[in-house]
């Protein structure tokens, strides 16, 4: 069990989100923001590759590359795939999603829907909107659901 976004959390969901069926064109760099944890904010990056979550940048990394387009190398990573595998390696993001850590833990355990959550505006966006809508879709597949739905089982909330 990984306490939810921790680093091991992150890593897991990198390992289960690698495995997602191919799906052309649905690539992108999503900065992530939960706020009002119980730790604090926290951010990470998901690097989307094709439909399949190809690195997740997390700490420094996830930082610096949220806020500036010269971060690429910096920190650490959840796997040990190369940022360029999406266009934009130059350690920019294409879009940032913030939602609050509640809206956070009910999307992973399968109560919130992510696209119904955006449309609400409970996850707030801001960034290149069509590289969003690039890889939205893949929210609403069988296997991402399943993929969360196994990340919640490993999940010590």
């Amino acid at each position: 069990m990984a306490a939810f976004l921790s680093d091991e959390w992150l890593r897991s969901w990198a390992e289960l989100a690698g495995q997602l069926p191919v799906r052309p064109g649905a690539s992108a760099r999503v900065a992530r923001v939960v706020t009002g944890g119980p730790g604090g904010d926290v951010r990470y990056v998901e690097v989307f590759g094709d439909g399949r979550v190809v690195e997740v940048l997390t700490g420094d990394a996830a930082v610096a590359a949220a806020g500036s387009a010269s971060a690429a190398g910096s920190g650490s990573s959840a796997s040990g795939s190369a940022a360029s595998a999406v266009g934009g390696g130059d350690g920019g993001v294409d879009v940032t999603l913030t939602a609050t850590h509640d809206d956070a833990v009910a999307v992973v355990r399968g109560d919130l829907d992510i696209t119904a959550a955006f449309m609400q505006g409970r996850i707030k966006v801001v960034g290149n909107m069509a590289r969003l809508l690039a890889v939205l879709p893949v929210t609403q597949t069988a296997s991402y659901r399943e993929a969360l739905a196994r990340l919640a089982q490993r999940t010590d909330w």
